[in-house]
């Protein structure tokens, strides 16, 4: 109705006295709004209410100290670059009535508070100064305003108080974390839900003890039929609740994510292969049919594509990210991430004499992950010398032989496995390290992954051939997905065995 706002400028335009009159009962953040909008619609407005501003500073100085204190950083900061004379009265007046600055400060929202006070530490120092002065003075208060406030905005808040409070923040993390307080949080993180809560632990991995005291039917209550829009934050959530061994409050998130999720969800920039992977490798408890669901309603060939051919997306991060696709138990999640692109991407990035080592060795991560996805195709691949493979094998050295083999390390030796199957090369490596990796073989847990364990049974096998050998590995003449697929038929023959004889 551009009509309709054109008489209402006109209007305005001719009665700048009660323009005026209702600009200083308007709250400063909404003033502000109203300001930026007349600055480019109606300048002769915005001129007669800055230069009316400018004449009744006792008014403006009330309205702020009445104005809720995010809002009035926002005022500021339009008035410091068009009225500069009444954002500097505004400073003044608050630096003289720092009481009540620490009132209102004290009825803040903490995230709000936290965006007037980096505000004052540019622009008015001193009562930055005095509020945390004051603030420290009064934990209960704000404590008791931290447990009444989401805790993504209790992160931000703290992240402003290490920088400038850290004494503050140190105590107050140990209020929350103790007693009646730590239950309390606990109840909020319910609540508030994994984003929320993912944003606190990453600002201080302390708040992770919260997890271990959530109640998983109540998590779950809540958050299992939720949509939850673009998951760009669920890897991170994920990652940190495999960590501390909570995978039971990221399996009613997946399925969420995968029973609700829209393709909008996955198309934003910031979603990637990561985050794909992570949502379908949780322990969602979701069917095979709702999983294709998800897959049809929400990743498209195209996005594929798109993905396996980003120069964004690292050979490093692809290779992680198809890896734990490729040992997913269900063949119609593994077959629906067969595109040519990963192909094209492989032989794309087939290291030449003289790379890296750091890319050698993420090559060989992508080439096992890409073979054991199903791409197990003849392939003419560029040679290696040894000196090159030695030297990517010391970027990830093995680590202690009782945490058994880690993701990057198997994924590693899979490739280099996979290499000496496609050369029909065998290869000498350094026998300490391969005793190493072997241990590591050994030592592993594969945590009930059916798929893991019979691939972690070829690898040890292989292993054990090429130490017999002198440690000169084997080229074994059956590719490495063809050694899992027969040493998981060996599985499930054996399995039958048993409850035949039972």
């Amino acid at each position: 109705m551009p009509e309709v706002a054109k008489a209402l400028q006109a209007g305005l335009a001719k009665a700048p006295d009660a323009v005026l009159k209702q600009a200083l009962a308007t709250p400063l953040g909404h003033l502000a709004s109203f300001l930026g909008y007349a600055d480019g619609s109606m300048p002769e407005v915005a001129k007669a209410i800055r230069a009316g501003l400018a004449k009744a500073p006792d008014a403006v100085l009330k309205q702020a100290l009445a104005t809720p204190l995010d809002q009035l950083a926002s005022f500021l900061g339009y008035a410091d670059g068009s009225m500069p004379e009444v954002a500097k009265a505004i400073r003044a007046g608050l630096a003289k009535d720092p009481d009540a600055v620490l009132k209102q400060a004290l009825a803040t929202p903490l995230e709000h508070l936290a965006s007037f006070l980096r505000y004052a530490d540019g622009k008015i120092p001193e009562v930055a100064k005095a509020l945390q002065a004051s603030l420290a003075k009064a934990p209960d208060a704000v404590l008791k305003q931290a447990l009444a406030t989401p805790l993504d905005h209790l992160a931000s808040f703290l992240g402003y108080a290490r920088t400038k409070m850290a004494d503050v923040e140190k105590v107050f993390q140990n209020q929350l974390l103790t007693g009646v307080n730590l239950s309390k949080i606990v109840d909020r993180a319910v609540l508030d839900g994994p984003e929320k809560l993912y944003a606190l632990c990453k600002h201080d991995r302390a708040y992770g003890q919260i997890l271990p005291m959530i109640d998983v039917e109540a998590w779950s209550r809540r958050w299992n039929n939720f949509n939850f829009g673009s998951p760009s934050w669920f890897a991170g959530f994920a990652s940190l609740c495999y960590s501390l061994n909570r995978d039971a409050l990221v399996g009613p998130i997946a399925a969420a994510v995968v029973r609700i999720a829209r393709a909008e969800d996955f198309s934003s920039p910031g979603i990637t292969m990561r985050h794909l992977t992570f949502v379908v490798t949780a322990p969602h408890g979701c069917t095979p049919g709702e999983v294709e669901r998800f897959f049809s309603r929400c990743i498209t060939p195209d996005w594929l594509k798109a993905q396996y051919s980003s120069p964004d997306a690292s050979v490093g991060a692809l290779a992680g990210a198809v890896r734990s696709i490729a040992m997913s138990e269900q063949e119609s999640v593994r077959r629906y991430f067969l595109h040519p692109a990963l192909l094209q991407r492989l032989l794309a990035e087939q290291p030449t004499n003289g790379q890296a080592s750091r890319h050698v060795a993420e090559w060989l991560q992508l080439l096992s992950a890409t073979r054991l996805l199903g791409y197990d195709v003849t392939m003419r691949l560029q040679p290696m010398d040894s000196r090159a493979i030695s030297e990517a094998l010391k970027v990830w050295p093995p680590g202690p032989v009782d945490q058994g083999i880690q993701p990057i390390e198997s994924g590693l030796w899979a490739g280099l496995r996979e290499w000496c199957h496609i050369m029909q090369q065998p290869l000498i490596v350094a026998s300490v390290t391969a005793e190493a990796i072997l241990g590591q073989f050994r030592a592993a847990d594969p945590l009930g992954r059916i798929r893991v364990a019979a691939l972690n049974a070829v690898m040890i096998d292989w292993l054990e051939r090429s130490q017999d050998q002198g440690w000169k590995l084997v080229a074994d003449p059956v590719s490495l997905l063809h050694a899992v697929e027969n040493q998981l038929r060996v599985k499930q023959k054996s399995e039958i065995g048993k409850e035949t004889f039972l």
